[in-house]
């Protein structure tokens, strides 16, 4: 390991300040900015120091230095990928380079991955020996979760379990309740409540591949499974298959109650008469709702989800009418929409 002040990483000198952080001089950020990163170069010396005093002190150790994947200390929560998104970014990290740093904690003499999981694996994916990290000392539990949960909410495959995981972890670290847990990462009461529901589905089940391609509405259908075996089939028919809406209700149904279902499969209906749960209709600029809620049959949670699903639906169709302004008398009100 190089020992001297000024390190090389990607053919790009990193010098380290006086307070112990890296950073890249101009003539080699704009040297790095004109070519794709590349794999190799040296791992910048990581400082034996206390960080700043403070409730969220942190110490910004390295920047940009490339570590030994083995050397990474991968955690229970880390996000899972499908192996499609792993491929698809190890094709591009092979043409590209790696785009983006993966966030390690430093304690003590161990490097705990925060985020970047998914470049990692696409690393191991290539067959490379090391990942290109900013490593970070004086992470609480807590702001290693939350960090986690930024840099993964925009990812269109995110596991609502893993979700799920993580707010209950970060409910723990603080000490938080549900309602608390809501304000700190900035969601609603109800739709925490309804991740939260999701902690009772084994982690045989959270944590296969298929997790990635559902939805928040799947994974709470597929909690009402009481089987494993039950939940880990409907998963991959909603991944595989697209699964879902009335079909997954009716498919949940069928396996909570086989001898039920085979009945009522058998049996003919004199008339069909398909129940709508969500009946919505404008007045008056409001809108009126007329809902059926059976709690032998639905819990409340997944009953709201439904209904705010039915009215998304709702409103694609029939869009909220403009509301009529007062006009002066002789004045022609322009008609809603």
């Amino acid at each position: 390991m190089n020992t001297t002040n000024e390190v090389v990483i990607q053919a790009a000198p990193y010098v380290r300040t006086q307070d112990g952080t890296y950073v890249k001089t101009p003539d080699a950020a704009a040297a790095s900015a004109s070519q794709p990163p590349i794999l190799g170069g040296e791992t910048a010396p990581i400082a034996n120091h206390e960080p700043v005093a403070g409730v969220y002190a942190t110490t910004t150790v390295a920047e940009g230095v490339w570590v030994p994947i083995s050397q990474i200390i991968i955690p229970e929560e880390a996000c899972p990928h499908t192996q499609e998104d792993i491929d698809s970014r190890a094709v591009s990290m092979a043409r590209d380079g790696q785009e983006q740093n993966a966030l390690l904690s430093k304690e003590g003499d161990k490097l705990v991955l925060v985020y970047g999981h998914g470049r990692l694996l696409s690393a191991q994916k290539n067959n490379w020996e090391k990942l290109r990290c900013d490593i970070k000392e004086g992470l609480t539990e807590a702001q290693k979760l939350l960090l986690a949960l930024a840099e993964n909410a925009e990812r269109e495959n995110e596991s609502p379990f893993h979700t799920a995981t993580v707010y209950q972890k970060l409910m723990a670290a603080k000490g938080l309740t549900q309602e608390q847990l809501a304000q700190e990462v900035g969601k609603d009461i109800s739709l925490v409540e309804r991740y939260l529901s999701l902690m009772k589905v084994t982690p045989a089940v959270t944590q296969t591949p298929h997790a990635c391609g559902v939805s928040l509405r799947q994974c709470l259908a597929i909690a009402k499974l009481t089987k494993v075996e039950d939940q880990l089939k409907v998963m991959e028919e909603c991944a595989t298959q697209d699964l879902a809406g009335k079909a997954l209700e009716k498919r949940v149904k069928e396996l909570l109650n086989p001898a039920k279902g085979d009945s009522e499969a058998s049996a003919k209906p004199a008339v069909a008469v398909e129940e709508k749960p969500f009946q919505f209709r404008w007045k008056d600029g409001k809108l009126l709702i007329k809902a059926v809620y059976a709690p032998g049959e639905l819990n409340f949670i997944q009953f709201t989800c439904d209904m705010d699903d039915a009215y998304s639906a709702f409103v694609k169709v029939h869009p909220a009418p403009a509301v009529k302004s007062a006009h002066p008398e002789g004045a022609t009100a322009q008609p809603a929409a």
